[in-house]
């Protein structure tokens, strides 16, 4: 961020006569770097490593979201359990992940191959609350 701020020769920009006083033009040069500090101690911190240099501000880059684990066969062991699968869809809803997010990143974590996964894929119209439904039968 950069400030310029002009002085017209032979004013300090209130009126006052500078003239050729270098005391005078020193003091006025102070007083004027004093307020740019404080000026610039109120603006907001610059932006994070989370925000995209082009991007408009406020608009957040968001990872992809990744299930942890793998949607198997009900009772196949090392698998996704259904209370640990909704307890990951929920944070990623609190976390800001839109609906079509959650639903492609669940569908991803099905087992490729398996019958669930087939039938998920093939569906055009699959919402979270349908979706829910859809594994709670499964599981």
């Amino acid at each position: 961020m950069s400030l310029t701020v002009e002085v017209e020769s032979g004013t300090n920009g209130a009126g006052a006569d500078l003239g050729d006083d270098p005391e005078k033009l020193s003091k006025t040069i102070k007083a004027l770097q004093d307020q740019l500090k404080r000026l610039q101690s109120n603006l907001p911190e610059e932006s994070t490593s989370e925000e995209k240099p082009d991007s408009p501000p406020g608009l957040k880059i968001q990872k992809e979201l990744k299930i942890s684990g793998q949607i198997g066969n009900p009772g196949q062991k090392d698998k996704l359990s259904f209370v640990s699968l909704i307890h990951q869809i929920e944070g990623a809803i609190k976390k800001g992940y839109s609906e079509r997010e959650v639903v492609a990143a669940v569908v991803k974590a099905v087992t490729p191959g398996l019958q669930l996964r087939n039938y998920l894929e093939g569906r055009s119209d699959l919402s979270l609350p349908i979706l829910r439904r859809l594994l709670r039968a499964h599981f």
